[in-house]
């Protein structure tokens, strides 16, 4: 049994499967562009070994991103009041220290917070367009098969 599809239906079906493809695969990058968690004692370990670069406190919700000398981004949450102390570790290490604003620190937390549900919508999406374009495809290929 031979199918025919007229080309500009080939051409949409195609079309959408490109489309389809790409949204996972925008996902993925997203998630590995994410700066990951780290301990205390890696820190530690970090600035020690003078991997570290540069530093950027957030007061707001204890947590300390960390630029390293790699061009990695790691993040490390610390406990209340012992941001001084880290600090002047840091600047005794020549690190570069930056100290958000409370308005900068409560919008980085805001988007820190929205970003996850932002990407689980869009695989949502991704799904979803790919089972329209799989009901979609078998209903074309359907009426040919019934034409022959």
């Amino acid at each position: 049994m031979v199918l025919t599809m007229n080309p500009f239906k080939t051409t949409i079906a195609l079309g959408a499967l490109v489309l389809a493809l790409a949204f996972p695969l925008t996902a993925m990058a997203e998630a590995t562009a994410k700066p990951t968690s780290e301990s205390l004692q890696a820190y530690e370990q970090q600035l020690k070994a003078g991997e570290v670069q540069a530093a950027t406190f957030n007061h707001y919700s204890r947590r300390m991103i960390l630029t390293l000398k790699n061009g990695d981004h790691v993040f490390v949450h610390y406990e209340a009041h012992t941001n001084p102390k880290l600090e002047s570790e840091l600047k005794a290490k020549g690190v570069t220290v930056t100290v958000l604003s409370h308005g900068e620190a409560e919008k980085e937390a805001q988007s820190v917070k929205s970003a996850s549900g932002h990407t689980l919508r869009w695989i949502v999406l991704g799904v979803v367009v790919v089972v329209i374009l799989a009901v979609g495809i078998y209903f074309a290929t359907r009426k040919n098969r019934e034409r022959e």
